[in-house]
């Protein structure tokens, strides 16, 4: 135990030093492989004080163990949010932050440049190298705007680069009857940290091959939908989402009865929607989707990529407009207009006009202003989304998987000297958002490249860098039909003060309960998942607000009327 305590000691120094090297990373790219390069001794420090602690009983090992664990999953977004929180409590001039996403922003613009440029058939090298150039120059004012604020700084910034991470109780503060069920891998080892309003422990399994190979089998089905072999189909669906259940969830059971589960992935099973575990098996292989016992039946579920980020500062609402909802329903490629960072606009996009009836629903539901057609550029979308709670995106979207910072939502193309109407996932985190909660509501939102130490990088989470602390997403592409279905119902939920999660599961299970036995394959419901925070959005419907305005006045019209006629009527009795 002596060993195992010095051992533990010597980690916590290592994490340090580990947090001071990173703060002299100033791009993303080298702080991605940083990440991947000490996770596994992040992972291994963490599995130290698991061991502690069952060899102590003392806690605080348990919580330096659960500090570890965080450290390993996404360094960059802990840096994003003690930004948020930094701002929101006033600790530092804004200006700052606003200054580091202006630069990474710019840097990651001529990165897009050069990547465009080296896969073009005529490509120039004179440019490239004055886009390195320009990028190197960047870099460097980054450094020195870094130094500037560990000199005037130096709390926000200790706070932001060395590791002072979020305390158990501040967590257990805020889960109003949640569960926190964060995962962990390790070697050949699950960990599974349990935090409930009252408890806090960790669980352990050791997951085989089977649990590894169900995880892409199980993938399979989802993205697929129903097939021509339905039998076939059913059985590899009930047979992984019963073995993930048995391990994943079943050794918490006793800590999520009638509870709402805040799911913290790791690693490969950062793909899957938990909603879709089988708590029991059928009683019968004949494929009917409709009376499986999902995990979603009994659980409301959302996800995050760090506990920590569920202590995001609420955004304040006042003198806000309640829904932007964009809708580019055309793409076309003719435009005149050319952007300083000017990339070729995709061509035979198909146009989406049901995505048009969408948009403007929702809008007629929560209130606010529709942005269609050729309102619906970039720059509309820049200039408009620091103006509304709620920001709804229905578009197409372009996901690179090498590069995910380059994936991108395909606006409007109105003529722009500007902007070249792809909206860049770089682009969107440096945001100056003031939306409460993002709904996208394009296909593959939530798919992007898995990396170690980082977690998985998409189009959602460049919302949550700008500090935007609820996103709705999609995991792969949906249906039309169903889709819009979906997220209209959730929309109602919300309307009527839900938070974000219980509207989403509750339109969830609505559809299931209104659809048949087969289009209640989890194909069509589970690719809508919800990330962040889940407070309730306040919102107030114009239409709805104006009815009661002139329904009142009508009322008080007939009053008066009426007390008129009958003061008359008197005195011609008089």
């Amino acid at each position: 135990l002596h060993c195992l305590k010095l051992s533990g000691q010597n980690y916590v120094v290592a994490g340090n030093v580990l947090d001071r090297i990173r703060s002299t990373y100033s791009s993303e790219e080298s702080n991605i492989q940083f990440s991947g390069n000490v996770r596994q001794t992040l992972q291994k420090a963490m599995k130290t004080h698991i061991d502690l602690f069952r060899g102590t009983g003392d806690s605080i090992y348990l919580a330096e163990a659960f500090r570890f664990s965080e450290k390993s999953k996404s360094a960059l977004l802990m840096q994003a949010f003690h930004d948020q929180e930094e701002l929101a409590y006033g600790t530092i001039p804004g200006e700052f932050p606003a200054k580091e996403k202006i630069l990474k922003n710019k840097i990651a613009g001529y990165k897009k440049l050069i990547h465009d440029e080296m896969l073009s058939p005529s490509s120039n090298a004179l440019k490239i190298d004055i886009w390195n150039e320009e990028i190197f120059n960047l870099e460097r004012e980054f450094e020195t705007l870094t130094q500037h604020i560990k000199k005037e700084y130096p709390d926000y910034y200790a706070r932001k680069y060395e590791g002072k991470g979020t305390t158990i109780p501040a967590l257990r503060e805020r889960l109003n009857n949640e569960v926190i069920l964060e995962y962990a891998f390790c070697d050949s080892l699950l960990y599974c940290f349990v935090i409930t309003d009252r408890q806090f422990n960790v669980l352990e399994s050791q997951p085989g091959q089977d649990f590894y190979k169900s995880v892409p089998a199980l993938l399979d089905v989802l993205q697929q939908g129903p097939t021509v072999e339905p039998e076939e189909q059913f059985k590899a669906f009930v047979n992984a989402s019963l073995l993930f259940y048995n391990l994943l969830i079943k050794p918490a059971s006793s800590h999520i009865q009638g509870k709402k589960l805040i799911i913290v992935p790791d690693g490969v099973i950062s793909h899957i929607p938990f909603e879709t575990f089988l708590t029991e098996p059928p009683t019968t292989m004949v494929p009917n989707y409709k009376d499986l016992k999902f995990l979603m039946t009994t659980n409301c579920i959302r996800y995050s990529y760090l506990a920590s980020t569920l202590l995001m500062p609420q955004k304040k609402a006042r003198g806000m407009k309640a829904m932007g909802a964009f809708a580019p329903v055309e793409y076309h490629v003719e435009v005149s207009g050319q952007s300083v960072f000017k990339t070729d606009y995709p061509q035979g996009l198909a146009s989406l006009p049901a995505s048009l009836e969408e948009a403007e629903k929702a809008r007629d539901i929560i209130g606010g202003d529709l942005f269609a057609k050729d309102n619906a550029g970039e720059g509309a979308f820049k200039s408009s989304c620091t103006d509304y709670q709620i920001l709804h995106l229905s578009t197409h979207t372009l996901i690179d998987p090498l590069n995910p910072a380059f994936s991108r939502f395909v606006m409007y193309n109105t003529p722009d000297s500007l902007e070249d109407n792809m909206l860049n996932a770089f682009e969107i985190s440096s945001l100056p958002l003031n939306a409460s909660l993002v709904v996208l509501s394009s296909c593959n939102t939530g798919t992007g490249r898995l990396y170690s130490g980082e977690g998985v990088f998409n189009l959602a989470r460049g919302f949550l860098y700008a500090g935007v602390p609820s996103v709705v997403m999609t995991l792969w592409e949906i249906d039309d039909n169903v889709g819009s279905e979906i997220i209209l119902k959730f929309y109602n939920n919300l309307r009527k003060e839900m938070p974000a999660d219980e509207a989403l599961w509750h339109a969830k299970l609505s559809y299931i309960k209104e659809s048949d036995r087969m289009r209640s394959h989890p194909y069509f419901w589970s690719a809508f998942v919800n990330i962040g925070n889940s407070n309730p959005v306040s919102v107030k419907n114009p239409a709805w607000w104006n009815y009661g305005i002139v329904l009142t006045i009508c009322l008080a019209g007939l009053a008066a009327g009426f007390a008129a006629l009958k003061n008359r009527k008197k005195k011609q009795a008089t």
